[in-house]
């Protein structure tokens, strides 16, 4: 499947933790961990002082200093390493994140914004 590809002018990766219960009693605990790009573009976008956070990671492709981090829905997020940060609405997403992951007392999903070091070919 080929989607779109997107050139994002700052990036960054967050790990979702999700927990849920499974069984009659509710004590089966499993955990499910994935990635999300939280991606932002300037001014020579179309649409400029925009982010969004992709659907989820599928497959992760290094070719030297370019990063392709593959959707499940096709879309391509083609990332330089330099521009690994969180802008201005990228950190507004994160926090929203991390706001929903801390609204009860037992929050059922952590977040965790991913190191630039991390060695994205072995990420999925």
């Amino acid at each position: 499947m080929t989607g779109v590809i997107y050139h994002p002018d700052n990036w960054a990766v967050v790990e979702i933790t999700k927990k849920s219960r499974f069984g009659n009693t509710g004590y089966g605990r499993k955990e499910v961990v994935f990635y999300k790009v939280i991606a932002e573009w300037d001014a020579e976008h179309p649409h400029p002082d925009t982010g969004s956070l992709n659907s989820g990671i599928e497959s992760v492709s290094v070719q030297g200093d370019v990063i392709e981090f593959l959707g499940p829905a096709g879309a391509v997020y083609r990332c330089n390493k330099g521009a690994y940060k969180l802008g201005k609405i990228p950190s507004q997403l994160y926090k929203q994140l991390v706001d929903n992951s801390q609204e009860r007392g037992a929050p059922d999903y952590w977040v965790r914004l991913m190191s630039e070091h991390t060695d994205w070919s072995k990420l999925v």
